[in-house]
């Protein structure tokens, strides 16, 4: 049994293999495969991104829940400690690490969508050849 991370298995390409006879695997079908894939990526990622904006709040770990006290925390010491002009750099900053925050958090959860979709397509595909 060999497990794939891919959108397309090779049991699909297989499959279609014999339903069109096609006898030998060229490799313009690995090519074909590799398209389907990008395609199918860009796909998902929209579906994620979606997904994404309609989720309700994630409740926050007891864990990024102290760290996000203590980040306040000494926001407010850095700040009290600053002249009015220094105080403008640093929120200024804040909305920008803010802003990246948010785009990574992004990410991951594209990432991690994608994942979990060629992990249960590898888990059908897997459980269907036996």
């Amino acid at each position: 049994m060999v497990m794939t991370m891919s959108m397309v298995t090779p049991f699909t390409i297989a499959r279609l293999a014999d339903e069109n006879e096609i006898k030998e695997l060229h490799p313009v079908l690995g090519f074909g495969a590799d398209c389907y894939e990008a395609g199918m990526i860009e796909v998902l990622k929209e579906l994620a991104e979606r997904e994404l904006m309609n989720l309700p709040p994630i409740k926050l770990s007891e864990l990024t829940n102290g760290y996000q006290g203590k980040v306040d925390l000494h926001y407010l010491l850095l700040k009290n400690a600053l002249t009015p002009q220094q105080i403008k750099l640093l929120e200024e900053y804040s909305d920008q690490f803010e802003f990246l925050n948010g785009s990574a958090a992004s990410d991951y959860f594209i990432a991690g969508f994608l994942h979990g979709y060629r992990y249960l397509k590898s888990e059908a595909a897997n459980r269907n050849t036996y």
